[in-house]
């Protein structure tokens, strides 16, 4: 929603988030809120997090689970081993049961391979599939 930088992205998910995201319970982890406390702009921090709020998103916590889960995910190479958050980020989605991920990270999350090799690795974990996509894909 406050990224400058892609104009369509900030527009459609605007949108989003004013007409369909009401349709949706929505979740966010305490990992994300510890990485928008770490953003050098204070002004953007604090969007996001008013954001968070007026959207009644629930916070999901970071447990070992999760942890082990997205260990898994970077050995089985569903995730590159330089992004561990991204990792931690999806296996706290499978462990809360979350059904739903959505993302713009189309270089390590949103793409066939990531996708992939998530779903199998959650079925082999004996967690449920996740939809992983972008805005576009929760219309």
């Amino acid at each position: 929603v406050f990224d400058l930088g892609k104009q369509e992205r900030l527009k459609v998910t605007k949108d989003w988030f004013l007409y369909d995201a009401p349709k949706f319970e929505l979740y966010t982890s305490d990992l994300s809120i510890k990485e928008i406390h770490e953003l050098l702009t204070e002004e953007k921090k604090t969007d996001i997090l008013n954001l968070i709020r007026s959207s009644n998103m629930k916070i999901l916590k970071s447990n070992d689970k999760a942890l082990d889960l997205s260990k898994i995910y970077i050995e089985k190479g569903a995730i590159p081993p330089g992004e561990p958050e991204d990792a931690l980020h999806l296996a706290i989605a499978a462990v809360s049961k979350i059904p739903n991920f959505m993302s713009w990270d189309y270089k390590h999350i949103v793409s066939n391979n990531p996708i992939r090799k998530i779903q199998e690795l959650n079925w082999k974990e004996g967690y449920n599939y996740i939809k992983i996509g972008t805005v576009y894909d929760f219309f």
